[in-house]
C-alpha cells in the first residue's frame, strides 16, 4: 500500500475528479497526500503584443499575471485540503513554479502513487494548465501513475 500519494493539481474537472480517487485511496490505504500544483515557467516567456511593447507596461502586465495565477493556485490547493480535512485525510501542499515534465519527475521520485489531471480531457484549454507529454513522462518516473478521468 503506498505510503505518500502525489497528487499534482491544475484545477481542471479532470483534475477535481482525480483528487476525489485520491481521497478515496489515501483513506483506504491510510496514505498521506503531496498536493502540488505547478505553475509552468513558460508563461513568463511571452512576448507580449503592440499594445504592451514597452518594457515598464510588459514587466507590469506579467506581475499582474503571476499574481493571478497564484491567488487561483492557492484557491485550488486550499479547496482540495479543505476536502480532506473532511476526509479525515493528512495532506501537504505545494506550490510550485518551473518546468513541469522536470518537476513532475522530481517530485515523484519520493511517491509511491502520482495523479494526475488526465492530459487528453475534454474540455476548454484553458480549464487546465497542467501540460505535460504522457509518453516520456511515464518513461522518466518510477512510480505507478494514476490519470483521472476524460471528464
Amino acid at each position: 500500500m503506498p505510503a505518500q500519494i502525489l497528487y499534482v493539481t491544475d484545477g481542471s474537472p479532470s483534475a477535481r475528479e482525480a483528487g476525489l480517487t485520491v481521497l478515496e485511496l489515501a483513506g483506504l490505504w491510510d496514505a498521506s497526500i503531496r498536493v502540488v500544483f505547478i505553475i509552468d515557467q513558460s508563461w513568463s516567456h511571452i512576448l507580449g503584443d503592440e499594445w504592451m511593447s514597452g518594457a515598464v507596461t510588459r514587466a507590469k502586465f506579467f506581475s499582474w499575471l503571476g499574481k493571478g495565477l497564484q491567488k487561483q493556485a492557492s484557491a485550488v490547493l486550499d479547496e482540495f485540503c479543505d476536502l480532506a480535512k473532511s476526509h479525515r485525510v493528512q495532506v501537504r501542499q505545494q506550490l510550485l513554479v518551473g518546468n513541469t515534465a522536470k518537476l513532475l519527475i522530481s517530485l515523484a521520485r519520493e511517491a509511491d502513487l502520482l495523479v494526475l489531471p488526465n492530459p487528453y480531457a475534454a474540455g476548454h484549454p484553458a480549464e487546465g494548465g497542467l501540460k505535460f507529454n504522457l509518453n516520456k513522462l511515464i518513461r522518466a518516473i518510477k512510480c505507478p501513475v494514476w490519470l483521472g478521468n476524460q471528464v
